[in-house]
């Protein structure tokens, strides 16, 4: 059982300083320390569109790597469920 972050200063990061995210609950427990913070939001933004980006650039290849596509869907997937709960947290605030 891997450890459980409780604060962004530990949270992994690729070389490009954009967090990394191993499975669906990596993405929500991020979303919840960065609710507010519309920088790293904006971060997740652009990085969820270059995976977009390289999954098209993969997919248009003449030989596609079906494991990477299947690598660089996943991930998008991770950034956009992070983005997802971080509205959803913003939304329920004005709710209250």
């Amino acid at each position: 059982m891997k450890p459980v972050i409780h604060t962004l200063s530990n949270w992994p990061m690729d070389k490009k300083l954009i967090p990394i995210f191993t499975c669906t609950q990596d993405a929500l427990l991020y979303a919840q320390l960065v609710p507010h913070d519309t920088n790293r939001q904006h971060i997740l933004a652009i990085a969820r569109h270059d995976t977009y980006v390289k999954l098209s650039h993969e997919r248009n290849a003449q030989h596609p790597n079906l494991q990477r596509m299947c690598d660089l869907a996943v991930k998008a997937q991770f950034y956009r469920e992070c983005l997802q709960e971080c509205h959803r947290i913003e939304d329920e605030k004005f709710t209250k």
